[in-house]
C-alpha cells in the first residue's frame, strides 16, 4: 500500500499515502497538535515509574523533540515533500507558533512522523545514530562511561533484571569498541563497533524497543498478540517492514 519515498540511497521513508493516515491519527489523539511528555508516557503505558526509569523515558522523549537541540530526530526532505503534497503545512503552522511561545517541551506532528519514519527504516546505521543520541545525555557528541552506565541502570529499572549488570555491560562495550581507549565513544566508534557485534546490537535494541512504540502508537494500546500487531501494521501499509 502506498508509494514509498526513496531517501539517501536505500533508506526507506513512511509511504506517502500513509502519512495522511498518521496525521489524522495524531490530530484525533492530540487536537492541539502537540503531545506532552505526560501524554507520551500515558500512550506507552509508562506511568508510575521510579526515578531512574523516568529519566530514561524523558531522554527518549527529548530525542524526538527536535527543537530541544542536537538530540533531535531528523525529518527527511522527501517526507516533508510528501506532507506538502498532502497540504498539511497550513495545519501545522499554529502548533509551531504555540511551541515557540511555550519554549518547547512538546512533540508536534513533524516530530512525531520523524520518529515513526525512524522506526520503519530498515537501515541499521540510522537507528544506531538515534541510540547514540539517546545515550549521549549531555549532547557533547561522545558517550563516556558514566553516561552509558547511568542509561543502563535506568534500562534495568524499566525492563527488569538483564543478563549483564549495567556495570558489566558498560565495561564490555568500552573494552570492545573504544578503539583509542580514551574512555569516550565517538559516533563512528559506536556505530562501527555495535554493528559488528550481534550480542551488543541485541542489547542496544532492547534498551528501548522502537518497534513496540510503533505498534502501540498505531493500535492506540499495547497489542494483545504479535499477530494482532502485525495485522494492524498491514492495514497501515507497514506490515512488511522489518521491525528490528
Amino acid at each position: 500500500m502506498g508509494n514509498r519515498q526513496s531517501i539517501a540511497g536505500d533508506q526507506i521513508a513512511v509511504p506517502t499515502q500513509e502519512t495522511h493516515v498518521w496525521y489524522r491519527t495524531f490530530m484525533t489523539e492530540y487536537p492541539s497538535g502537540l503531545q506532552t511528555l505526560h501524554e507520551f508516557k500515558t500512550l506507552l503505558g509508562l506511568q508510575g515509574l521510579n526515578q531512574k526509569a523516568n529519566k530514561h523515558i524523558d531522554q527518549v522523549y527529548n530525542t524526538f523533540d527536535t527543537n530541544k537541540g542536537a538530540h533531535g530526530v531528523e525529518l527527511p526532505s522527501a517526507l516533508l515533500t510528501s506532507m506538502r503534497r498532502l497540504r498539511m503545512k497550513e495545519h501545522l503552522a499554529l502548533p509551531r507558533i504555540l511551541r515557540s511561545a511555550l519554549q518547547d517541551g512538546f512533540i508536534d506532528f513533524l516530530e512525531f512522523i520523524a520518529a515513526v519514519n525512524l522506526i520503519v527504516q530498515e537501515k541499521m546505521e540510522q537507528k544506531l545514530k538515534w541510540y547514540f543520541k539517546l545515550y549521549d545525555v549531555d549532547g557533547s557528541g561522545s558517550i563516556d562511561k558514566n553516561e552509558l552506565l547511568d542509561m543502563f541502570v535506568a534500562v534495568q529499572a524499566l525492563n527488569g533484571q538483564q543478563t549483564l549488570s549495567p556495570e558489566e555491560f558498560t565495561n564490555l562495550v568500552f573494552h570492545k569498541i573504544d578503539i583509542n581507549n580514551d574512555g569516550e565513544l565517538t559516533l563512528e566508534e559506536f556505530i562501527n563497533g555495535i554493528a559488528k557485534d550481534q550480542d551488543l546490537l541485541d542489547i542496544v535494541y532492547k534498551s528501548f524497543d522502537l518497534s513496540n512504540v510503533l505498534r502501540v502508537i498505531y493500535n492506540g494500546k499495547e497489542p494483545d498478540t504479535e499477530a494482532d500487531s502485525s495485522k494492524s501494521l498491514d492495514k497501515a501499509g507497514l506490515g512488511k517492514v522489518k521491525m528490528k
